[in-house]
């Protein structure tokens, strides 16, 4: 089977290298595998990125996903719970921002908590999926919201607010952060033979 490594399919190319090489010499076999392929228990894997498709999921995942869904979910049922603080609090922000009446405040409220909770379902189907790359969208979906937040803030001159929302982005920023190192040792011991 000799023919041009860049029109091959992986699985042809391993098919090459374990078969005594590329054009048929084991020099060529041995650079196709270390260029295009990670081989771990008799098994090519094309190289992706960390958050690609072939990232490994890892059970140190479970507790985030957790945290992420019941974060979400909670979020968007304490609405009943903190109506009045949440009216006044949107109420507060749109007539300092964007001097848009007490009309927007119910639509705003509402769309707010559908985000969320469509947050926290991510997070339950990147669990049910054992996705990496659903997971790393939930969060990275969790730090655009709380910029938003710190960007209403600002804005607004809500000095407690912008804390805590700034709080949140570090803490989200941190789960990204280690859903990226776990994702990369991981593929490192599964690469090792």
């Amino acid at each position: 089977m000799s023919a041009d490594p860049g029109t091959l399919l992986p699985t042809d190319r391993f098919r090459l290298v374990t078969q005594g090489g590329c054009y048929g010499h084991p020099y060529f076999a041995r650079q196709v595998a270390r260029s295009s392929f990670v081989v771990t228990k008799g098994v090519a894997m094309a190289d992706r990125s960390v958050f690609g498709g072939g990232a490994p999921w890892s059970r140190l995942f479970i507790p985030v996903g957790v945290f992420l869904a019941v974060f979400g979910v909670l979020n968007f049922a304490e609405l009943p719970l903190g109506w009045k603080d949440r009216q006044q609090q949107v109420g507060r922000y749109l007539d300092a921002t964007l001097e848009l009446g007490p009309d927007w405040v119910l639509p705003v409220i509402w769309f707010a908590k559908l985000v969320e909770l469509a947050l926290g379902l991510l997070a339950v189907a990147a669990l049910v999926r054992r996705s990496t790359r659903w997971l790393a969208a939930a969060v990275v979906g969790w730090l655009g919201w709380f910029t938003a937040f710190t960007v209403m803030d600002v804005w607004a001159a809500d000095r407690v607010e912008l804390q805590e929302h700034t709080v949140y982005f570090a803490m989200f920023a941190v789960l990204l952060g280690l859903i990226f190192v776990v994702s990369v040792v991981e593929r490192v011991l599964a690469s090792r033979p």
